[in-house]
């Protein structure tokens, strides 16, 4: 029987020791001045960019994900599954009342520089929000 190469094994004790510190995944972060909003368990979170606990925004049932920061740092516009297919809804950075801005499917692809929620194919202005 051969021995395992001691590179190999550092790197083995490596992966075990990263993949016990993970505790879940992190996806689709956006990022504006010092704050980081991301999805995490299906829902929207934000934790300050240097670092700390991180807040839960949502806790619906369904789907949240492709968070995305306005601007002015006063809203999140992102795509959630609550009543079948996703749409695009914009609520408070701080979390708060959610604005459903579509119905027909979508997600947000970002913002416009004067605070229009940007779509894959259309423009929803914020002030319609």
């Amino acid at each position: 029987m051969r021995r395992a190469t001691p590179l190999l094994t550092l790197g083995f004790l490596f992966v075990l020791t990263a993949s016990a510190q993970v505790t879940g995944y992190y996806r689709q972060p956006d990022i504006h001045a010092d704050l980081i909003v991301f999805n995490s368990e299906g829902d929207l979170w934000t934790v300050s960019r240097n670092g700390g606990s991180a807040q839960r925004l949502t806790s619906h049932p369904g789907q949240e994900s492709w968070p995305t920061i306005s601007p002015d740092g006063s809203k999140i516009a992102f795509s959630a599954s609550y009543e079948g297919s996703a749409d695009t809804y914009v609520m408070p950075i701080g979390g708060g009342t959610l604005k459903r801005i579509t119905w027909i499917g979508g997600r947000p692809a970002g913002w416009s520089p004067n605070g229009e929620v940007w779509l894959q194919a259309a423009i929803v202005r914020s002030t319609e929000v």
